[in-house]
């Protein structure tokens, strides 16, 4: 890849470019209000190098669905915007324009091949001619994966930034950089200076990648559903994060940083809400006008100086310019057998035994979990040695044989097969019947929900209740919630501890129908009992190209239980989440009751106050 400089002659003045003012700017605005700032949902701006282009992103209200558009500089002015040459038929989003104009960069759902069906969330790359834009061309392996991959920028070295909910990261969904050398690349994760157990999203790194701006949800020490972030780069070595700032972030969502090609300005995009209220009465179509602008809470792009940032590194700490991750031997010193897999790996392994014998972890651990007096601790050793011996030797290490392989959820492996099971006692299944089509499973689903219009509706939600923790080794424990949700973010508070997996489904439970419709390889596979209900089965790839079964109520339409697998060092790890209890609340149907299960918790919502388009919390 050519070297990305920015050449003399693209740094443009703010006058000509941006704003058309000449004022400092140390608070934020609206970027082009009224232009590209509508009231509809904007974000994720890319300017051409010389600056007289932007293209940017519109939403949906529920962000499931996105088109990239472009707006050109015209005596000063930015004129109407249109929809962008290559986009407009899949969800493109997060353009990303080289330095030397080369390259324009974007994620996109676009399939393969013409006429193929919509895949996962990729990253595809454009050519700059003389005559424009070339075909979309996808970025190879493993800068993209089978899972989902967004928000590309690109270092002056070539080196592309992104993100990933690919297996094996330290969160839900990681940063990770792929490197180009002698025309391969070679990605590898940030690790847990940047990366955390929750979520990291949208890295934009420095030309010279002495520091990475980032979006993250759920961090100590954040203001809204999702902040903005930054690290520094220390001879190799990234600081640990700091928020930038009241004057970017806000108790509503930031994210989609962005810099103007002259790296005075800063962008960004908010779902902060502006509009005034209480000054005089307002009609009718005031009310509408008011509801329909900027501010609005939807999502607008802002800017303002780059100075006001106050970027600032840290003073450098005298520490190894490399920290490898911290492996489970490091930090569990009765570990013996697993001591080289990452730390962090080592509670879903034992859960993943502990599932596959069908036990709690105090099989194995007495009271000091050190401890080695139970002989079921030291008999687990032998068995993982065993497994590990015969994977190593007989599949090439690949985890083939593992704990359920023979136990399949007993203590004691069955050695003796059933007469039942003979050959000639089974019985061909009865026909069944014919199963309706995915689509339509996924329609209905969005119909029983509210239907389209209400969902797009919601502004936010705001629900308190109970959380109950159960570990099956001491009694439930329970504690009080509050959760506030809008579009895709959501903030949830308690002070009872459980492990961050368990909220993913009440996080996303707002807009848990629309996300449906950006499901691809979604089929119908049969039906199951579901807490005494009959209910149809589709498997499908969320937009994060992560797999997932879906249980919808036969009677009703409603989602009733999601299952998924998580990868451990030594198999594949099951959680499932229960929605129950739905209630009609303002026209939409909200389960009340969300439950997630593993093998070593079960962690229960029960909802008591839902309220829909409130004001934000303070």
């Amino acid at each position: 890849m050519t070297k990305l400089l920015v050449p003399v002659a693209c740094v443009l003045s703010l006058v000509a470019s941006y704003r058309g003012v000449a004022a400092p700017l140390d608070q934020p605005a609206l970027f082009a209000p009224g232009v590209i700032s509508t009231g509809g949902f904007e974000t994720h701006p890319a300017f051409a190098p010389d600056g007289r282009a932007v293209y940017f992103v519109k939403s949906t209200p529920g962000f499931t669905s996105w088109t990239i558009c472009v707006s050109r500089l015209v005596n000063g002015k930015w004129a109407a915007p249109e929809v962008a040459p290559f986009s407009g038929q899949y969800s493109d989003a997060d353009p990303f324009i080289t330095a030397d104009g080369a390259h324009l960069y974007f994620i996109s759902t676009r399939p393969l091949e013409p006429g193929g069906a919509a895949k996962d969330l990729d990253i595809w790359v454009m050519d700059r001619s003389a005559t424009g834009w070339g075909a979309p061309r996808r970025l190879p392996e493993p800068v993209n994966s089978s899972a989902s991959e967004w928000f590309p920028t690109i270092a002056a070295n070539g080196t592309i930034y992104f993100g990933s909910d690919r297996p094996g990261g330290q969160g839900r969904n990681d940063l990770y950089r792929a490197r180009l050398t002698q025309g391969q690349y070679a990605s590898e994760n940030l690790g847990a200076a940047v990366n955390s157990a929750t979520n990291e999203f949208e890295p934009l790194i420095a030309p010279d990648e002495s520091f990475l701006i980032f979006m993250g949800g759920g961090r100590a020490g954040g203001r809204g559903g999702t902040d903005l972030w930054v690290t520094y780069n220390q001879s190799g070595t990234w600081t640990a994060p700091v928020g930038l700032g009241d004057g970017v972030n806000s108790p509503a969502s930031e994210y989609s940083p962005a810099f103007s090609p002259d790296r005075t300005r800063f962008f960004w995009g908010s779902t902060r809400e502006t509009i005034e209220t209480g000054q005089r009465r307002v009609t009718y179509k005031e009310l509408n006008e008011r509801l329909s602008s900027p501010g609005n809470g939807l999502g607008d792009i802002y800017e303002m100086d780059a100075t006001a940032l106050h970027l600032q590194p840290p003073a450098p700490v005298q520490a190894p310019a490399t920290s490898p991750p911290l492996k489970a031997g490091e930090r569990y010193k009765s570990v013996q057998v697993l001591r080289d897999i990452p730390a962090d790996q080592i509670i879903p392994s034992m859960a993943f035994i502990a599932n596959s014998l069908g036990v709690t972890c105090s099989h194995c651990h007495g009271a000091e979990w050190v401890s080695d007096e139970k002989p079921a601790k030291q008999r687990a050793r032998e068995m993982l040695r065993l497994t590990e011996s015969i994977n190593r030797d007989q599949f090439a290490g690949r985890a083939i044989v593992t704990c359920q392989t023979c136990h399949d959820g007993r203590v004691i492996p069955a050695d003796t097969p059933r007469v039942e099971d003979a050959g000639w006692a089974r019985k061909p299944a009865p026909a069944a019947a014919a199963l309706p089509a995915a689509a339509d499973v996924l329609a209905r689903y969005l119909r029983a929900s509210g239907g389209e219009t209400a969902l797009q509706a919601l502004k936010n939600r705001s629900v308190t209740g109970t959380v109950t923790r159960f570990n099956g080794r001491s009694d439930p424990v329970s504690g009080p919630f509050e959760l506030f949700q809008q579009g895709t973010s959501a903030s949830l508070r308690t002070q009872l501890s459980h492990p961050p997996e368990a909220d993913a489904e009440i996080n996303a439970s707002l807009v848990r129908p629309l996300l449906t419709q950006r499901y691809t390889e979604a089929r119908t596979v049969g039906h199951e009992i579901v807490r005494g209900r009959e209910a149809v089965i589709v498997t499908a790839r969320n937009a994060r190209g992560a797999e997932q079964r879906l249980f919808f109520d036969d009677a009703t339409g409603l989602l009733v239980r999601r299952t998924s697998e998580v990868a451990t060092p030594l198999g594949r790890l099951p959680e499932r989440f229960d929605l129950d209890d739905y209630r009609l609340v303002e026209g939409i149907m909200v389960p009340h009751t969300i439950e997630w299960a593993r093998a070593d918790y079960q962690v229960t919502f029960r909802f008591e106050k839902v309220a829909h388009n409130v004001e934000p919390p303070k």
